[in-house]
């Protein structure tokens, strides 16, 4: 990455954290089709998006390139996505190595909702952020290897009467006494 990129801000969604809660990595040759779901619980903006492969990528002679991208669907409607990035599924991808895109501030298409310039965050509580296989991967006689997708995003702060998806249930208290 570049190094005039901010680091320190990003938050990475592990494999754990996709709605599934399942880390079992996808199959490079997966059929086209959701891979990972994001249901957001906070405001935020995804900034990178990727694949890291578990096992190597090997598609054997290539037939069709595997394509993995990121939608948006506002308020988990997939009818309304947005297509916010997009990266190859790229031949030869090594074990324990990160592939990364950055997500484009303005997507080429889709609803009004897209992707606001940083700092503002164009997710809020309820969007999904959904990790697809638009084309399936195909070698001529076999193709070995598998991937998590990787998602790096920023949070925007907000408080919880702005995020419908948190129920605050601390109790009622005096506040701290004092010592003396």
């Amino acid at each position: 990455m570049p190094t005039n990129d901010v680091l320190h801000v990003l938050y990475e969604v592990r494999p754990q954290d996709w709605d599934d809660m399942s880390v079992t990595p996808v199959d490079m040759d997966a059929a086209a089709g959701a891979a990972k779901t994001l249901t957001l619980n906070f405001p935020a903006a995804p900034l990178y998006f990727g694949f890291r492969p578990v096992a190597a990528f090997d598609y054997r002679t290539l037939t069709t390139l595997g394509v993995l991208a990121l939608y948006l669907y506002p308020a988990g409607n997939a009818a309304n996505k947005v297509l916010l990035a997009e990266i190859d599924l790229e031949d030869a991808a090594e074990a324990g190595k990160q592939y990364m895109v950055k997500v484009a501030n303005i997507p080429a298409s889709g609803t009004s909702q897209g992707h606001a310039k940083a700092p503002v965050a164009d997710c809020v509580p309820q969007d999904q952020l959904v990790a697809y296989i638009k084309t399936q991967a195909v070698g001529d006689s076999y193709l070995l290897g598998t991937f998590q997708p990787v998602l790096f995003m920023q949070y925007r702060a907000e408080s919880p009467a702005g995020s419908p998806a948190w129920i605050d249930r601390t109790p009622a208290s005096a506040g701290i006494a004092s010592a003396t």
